[in-house]
Formats: C-alpha cells, structure tokens, sequence
C-alpha cells in the first residue's frame, strides 16, 4: 500500500512541482527537483523488491534522499537522513574494505589456478611427445627386427623392442600432479 502511495505521490509531484510555490522548494545547484525524485523512486524499488545492490549504490541513494528532503525544505528529515548517512558511511567503508579483501583473494586464487592450469597443459603436452616419440621410436625398432627377419630369416631378440607399460613415466611422477588434481 505504502509503495503504491508513494509512486502515485512520484508521478504528481513530478506533474506539478513547477506549480509549486518558490517557498516551498529550494534550489540546489546541480540537482534538479524531478532528478531527486527519481533518485529516491530506486530507493523504493530497491526495497520493494529487496534487489542486491553494491555499496556505491547505497551511498549514491543515501545522497539522493539527501537531495529530495533538501528540494523540499524538510530540515527535520534531512537532518536525521545525515545522521543515518554519517553512521552508515562507516558501515558502508567496513563493506568496502571486506569487499575489496575478498576481491584480491578471488584474484589471488584465479591466478594460482591459472598457473596450475598452465602447468597441467604443460605436463600433458609432454606426456602426449613422449608418447609419440616412443611409439615412433618402437616403430623403427620393429619395423628393423621385421626387415632383419625377412631378410635373414631369424628373429630379432632385441631388447629395445618393449610394451607400452614401460614407456610411460617413471615411478613416482604422479606424485609431481597429486597437487593440482585434487
């Protein structure tokens, strides 16, 4: 009910408040009546909807409120909006510093990722040349121990000819990536 009233009460001071006496607004260089009064409908909105908001959009309402009841000539309202604006400029700069603290350890925390990342690509590239090499590598072999065989018609029994299982990392290198997957 009470923001119903209070966007009907908008839109006719909006309508009207060049109908109104001199006395009864004053001028603020830089704000402008219909300015304030919007200002202060985000506020409304805001509430209403119980939207998140940052903490320059608090202290920029806070302003805008300040604003409004100045337009208006409201001493009494502007005085206690000041006084809530003083207490809340601390909460608001305790928000910030939190904020920011939480901010540089996300950042810390992306790059120390990014830099496990990085190593994990690294190490996976290596893995695949590796691989490739040695499959290459045993290729030769075994195509020479064929040839050998079709040529002198005895079987190679050389022992670079090996399985897959032995050409993978030595022992013990898994314990190098234990770090980065868990």
């Amino acid at each position: 009910m009470e923001s119903m009233e209070l966007t009907r009460w908008t839109r006719l001071l909006v309508r009207y408040h060049k109908d109104l006496p001199l006395r009864a607004t004053a001028e603020i260089s830089g704000v402008y009546f219909r300015d304030a009064l919007f200002q202060t409908h985000q506020i409304r909105h805001v509430t209403v909807h119980r939207r998140l908001i940052s903490v320059c959009e608090v202290e920029k309402m806070i302003e805008s409120a300040v604003s409004l009841t100045t337009v208006l000539k409201d001493a009494s309202r502007t005085k206690k909006i000041r006084l809530i604006q003083r207490e809340a400029g601390t909460n608001l700069e305790e928000l910030k510093r939190v904020q920011n603290g939480l901010e540089t350890r996300m950042s810390k925390e992306l790059t120390a990722i990014g830099q496990r990342r990085a190593l994990l690509d690294e190490l996976e590239k290596t893995e695949v040349e590796l691989m490739l090499t040695g499959a290459h590598q045993n290729r030769v072999r075994l195509g020479s121990a064929l040839d050998e065989f079709l040529m002198h018609g005895h079987i190679c029994t050389d022992s670079t000819l090996r399985p897959p299982e032995e050409m993978s990392r030595a022992e013990g290198d898994d314990a190098t990536l234990e770090p980065y997957l868990a």
